[in-house]
């Protein structure tokens, strides 16, 4: 696991934001945000669609 500020509010408290480095699962302790991988980053980050979150992704990774 590796840690760090949260990008999903103010954060102020490095380490409050980890990541699991393996398998991409994510989780803030200090605000509640979690998911499970890149797909579920993007949707709750950019406050998007599961398929949108897909064709963004894909769209910046050239697939």
């Amino acid at each position: 696991m590796d840690g760090g500020l949260c990008p999903f509010h103010a954060d102020g408290r490095a380490g409050s934001f980890r990541v699991h480095l393996e398998t991409g699962a994510f989780c803030c302790f200090a605000c509640g945000a979690k998911g499970g991988d890149i797909v579920a980053f993007v949707q709750q980050r950019e406050g998007l669609s599961f398929q949108d979150a897909l064709t963004k992704l894909a769209d910046e990774w050239g697939v």
